[in-house]
């Protein structure tokens, strides 16, 4: 489902075929390796954690906005949502909403300036680093797992999108700790809104 498949994914296999890392020095193809596998364990890490903070619980801010008949009533959407869940995992949307940013990461890795390559392209690392963090983050908070339908799982998704770009622009350059916090501030307002 898009670029996002370099960054702790099984298809790692796929980045040295895929023709992304041919251009690259041998010392960031190795960096980028390296870093690839560090942000595999942070997202491994993500996925055992407890879980979503809603334990399930019906978000009335969330039936208000999508309405009531979205939640999957016949066998037949149980089980299509059941396969949506398995496909649509919380790695999985955390990886999708970061794309952007890991695609610019790999750009810059490849055609960047020769002070970028030389310094492994720091900033657009911090922002991918961020990224992951602050989608990890977001989607435990609003509940991503405790998702009753497509509609609400996407919903979620999307709203732990437009967060992280309100917050810290498209390309997740915005790092400065008093963004960090009114991101935190805004994304627990989502939460109370969403779930209470």
């Amino acid at each position: 489902m898009g670029i996002f498949s370099f960054f702790g994914t099984s298809e790692k296999k796929d980045i040295s075929s895929s023709g992304v890392l041919e251009d690259l020095s041998e010392e960031q193809k190795t960096f980028f390796l390296k870093e690839n596998d560090r942000l595999e364990i942070e997202v491994k890490q993500a996925e055992a954690q407890s879980g979503d903070s809603n334990n399930g619980t019906i978000g009335k801010g969330l039936q208000k906005l999508l309405g009531e008949n979205h939640i999957p009533t016949s066998a037949k959407e149980k089980e299509e949502f059941e396969q949506y869940q398995l496909q649509n995992t919380k790695r999985h949307a955390m990886l999708e909403n970061c794309a952007e940013v890991q695609q610019l990461l790999l750009s810059c890795l490849k055609n960047g300036s020769y002070t970028e390559k030389f310094t492994m392209c720091n900033e657009r690392t911090k922002a991918m680093f961020n990224c992951i963090d602050s989608q990890k983050k977001s989607l435990s908070l609003l509940g991503y797992e405790s998702a009753r339908s497509v509609k609400e799982s996407e919903f979620i998704k999307g709203k732990a999108d437009d967060l992280f770009v309100k917050h810290f622009g498209k390309e997740g350059l915005s790092l400065e700790d008093e963004i960090k916090e009114q991101f935190v501030d805004d994304l627990e307002n989502t939460r109370v809104m969403l779930w209470k």
